[in-house]
């Protein structure tokens, strides 16, 4: 399918979810059973259910002109998500990227002190026994800033205006008196409806020195979310706290549905990159969010997500803007 095909199909089908109306069996049926999920339509009726998240995938190995699919990720393998699975996959002419991802949870918990401290590396909050990923250095009107997730150094982890952010993160034995930053702003996460991003600030107190730089490598811009299709397929890598450089391929884009578990609550995410593990090894573990996922030298996303092959993460361009900052 053309790629506004699939945007379309995609924005139809939520349309669809938000209605009361449930599909009958023989709606479902009407479209045949994918193999891959058996004979699922048992119920007398089926809706959109919850832990179903759509995007767009291009087939590796595939040419653009060939054609972009539906991404289709299952985070249950209920009756009714099978069911309402073989119901898009007919709606997309089988024209699907289908996989079931399980639930999809933060990862929480480079994990050493350092100087000059670089992205990449172990932060959290003082006095949090927890840990996270130091995402990049960023300068906005009020100074100089790092940026990591909300549920890493934001109000989801506990924080207010002022907590000191360590590094490394109290759970790899950092102290306040390893202050790197002070908790700046976040970007607020909604109980209900959708959410962009998982992103917070924190500002430098200049108390120690820091390096910009992700390894030897210099980020030389950051990819506008609406670039980001042309990527699809491409080889990402990141540095995190827990399981350093890694690389994946970015699997999927503009994810809509997305719930994630974060600080005891789930949250819908919409918009959100799809990364997959290579056949080596996971890309990311707990430990890893607010690591910064590159293309080459362009940042793409704020990794802030994980299941059990595959990654999430925010657009990095719009964390940055709703942030109101700029790579250092």
């Amino acid at each position: 399918m053309r790629v506004e095909s699939v945007r379309s199909l995609k924005r139809e089908l939520f349309e669809e979810g938000r209605s009361r109306d449930r599909l009958s069996v023989e709606q479902v049926l009407a479209f045949g059973v994918d193999r891959r999920l058996g004979r699922s339509a048992d119920a007398t009726s089926v809706r959109m259910p919850s832990g179903v998240s759509l995007g767009i995938s291009l087939p590796r190995g595939k040419a653009r002109a060939q054609g972009f699919r539906l991404a289709v990720r299952l985070q249950s393998g209920s009756p009714e998500a099978r069911a309402y699975a073989t119901y898009v996959a007919g709606r997309a002419a089988r024209e699907v990227d289908l996989e079931v991802v399980g639930p999809v949870r933060g990862l929480d918990a480079r994990r050493s002190k350092r100087d000059p401290v670089s992205p990449g590396l172990s932060i959290g909050l003082g006095g949090v026994v927890d840990a996270g990923t130091l995402g990049l250095f960023a300068t906005g009107a009020r100074g100089s800033f790092l940026v990591s997730c909300n549920h890493v150094i934001g109000p989801v982890a506990g924080a207010t205006r002022g907590h000191v952010v360590v590094q490394p993160g109290p759970r790899d034995q950092g102290t306040e008196q390893d202050g790197l930053a002070a908790f700046a702003h976040a970007v607020a996460l909604k109980a209900a409806g959708a959410n962009t991003v998982d992103a917070a600030a924190a500002q430098l107190t200049g108390a120690r020195r820091v390096d910009p730089t992700f390894g030897r490598v210099t980020m030389r811009g950051v990819v506008a979310a609406d670039a980001l299709i042309d990527l699809v397929q491409g080889r990402v890598w990141k540095l995190g706290r827990t399981t350093g450089k890694t690389q994946g391929t970015l699997s999927a884009v503009e994810l809509d549905g997305l719930g994630v578990s974060l600080g005891g609550a789930t949250y819908r995410f919409d918009g959100q990159l799809e990364i997959k593990e290579t056949p080596t090894g996971q890309f990311a573990l707990p430990g890893d969010s607010g690591a910064v996922v590159l293309s080459g030298d362009l940042a793409v996303g704020l990794l802030f997500a994980g299941a059990e092959t595959f990654s999430y993460a925010n657009p990095l361009a719009v964390a940055l803007d709703l942030l109101k900052l700029v790579p250092m």
